[in-house]
């Protein structure tokens, strides 16, 4: 190998390895969209998702959740993974007890989970009401509520607080998921996703609430045209999110290793 060649290669490595690091969980910067499943449509009717456990009072301890499918593209990125670093979502809350509340209030935490898609197009799992899960589990995160991040208020008929919510998931590109997020705190007040003002995106979201009769998984109905900008009952069905992040860490070092080796056929 000659200078040029080494210098050539040192620059990539050192390229390669900057990216490496970047992709490091704790870092923030640099990270892009790889998935947007719509801003929140200012309306009501938003799924609940939460679980409610002790010290709420029996008839407050509950298990719901809502789930809507996505599927990464990020064809401007390398390789067949992708990292997601930050969940960006939006959240109301309904009931008794909503005066003061907010998530970096109220919740204790809230569990990220990534199911497969099953043969019927919904979740190929659910949350079995103690904080785990049954079913085909790709990635799942509890993130206590001391981390959430740019926590915001939003909304001119319904309120709600946007926030991103910090995890570290390694998925694959162009294989259809679903995302649950369930609040963790007991109730009241009661949590609810907010709704994505997109529609037809890919499957409908799905919701349960089995202590209301509500079996995992259902078809969500969607939101409640009640706003005075908001469109006719049940037009929109998806849930407000967007995944953020980077490169997986093993593509780049692919990356290198096919350029070094690259490099070693052209001698």
């Amino acid at each position: 190998m000659n200078a040029k060649e080494t210098r050539h290669l040192g620059g990539l490595i050192m390229a390669t390895l900057g990216a490496v690091m970047l992709c490091a969980p704790p870092a923030r910067a640099g990270i892009i969209s790889l998935y947007n499943n719509g801003e929140v449509l200012d309306d009501y009717g938003a799924p609940a998702s939460q679980l409610s456990g002790l010290p709420a009072e029996p008839m407050w301890q509950f298990n719901a959740a809502a789930a809507d499918d996505f599927e990464l593209v990020a064809s401007e990125l390398p390789g067949p993974d992708v990292r997601v670093m930050l969940v960006r979502t939006a959240f109301a809350f309904f009931g008794s007890g909503t005066g003061d509340a907010t998530p970096t209030t109220t919740w204790d935490g809230i569990t990220v989970t990534v199911y497969a898609n099953s043969l019927e197009n919904m979740p190929d799992g659910a949350p079995d009401g103690s904080g785990g899960h049954t079913g085909n589990v790709v990635a799942t995160q509890y993130v206590p509520a001391e981390d959430l991040l740019n926590e915001d208020v939003g909304g001119e008929c319904q309120p709600f607080f946007q926030l991103d919510i910090p995890v570290d998931m390694v998925l694959s590109k162009e294989t259809r998921y679903w995302l649950s997020l369930v609040p963790e705190h007991p109730a009241p007040p009661q949590s609810a996703w907010c709704i994505s003002e997109e529609t037809d995106l890919g499957f409908p979201a799905h919701r349960g609430f089995e202590e209301f009769a509500i079996p995992f998984w259902t078809e969500f109905q969607g939101n409640s045209g009640d706003c005075p900008d908001a469109p006719p009952a049940g037009t929109n069905k998806d849930l407000a999110f967007e995944l953020l992040g980077v490169p997986e860490p093993a593509t780049l070092s692919l990356l290198l290793l096919g350029g070094i080796v690259a490099m070693k056929r052209r001698r």
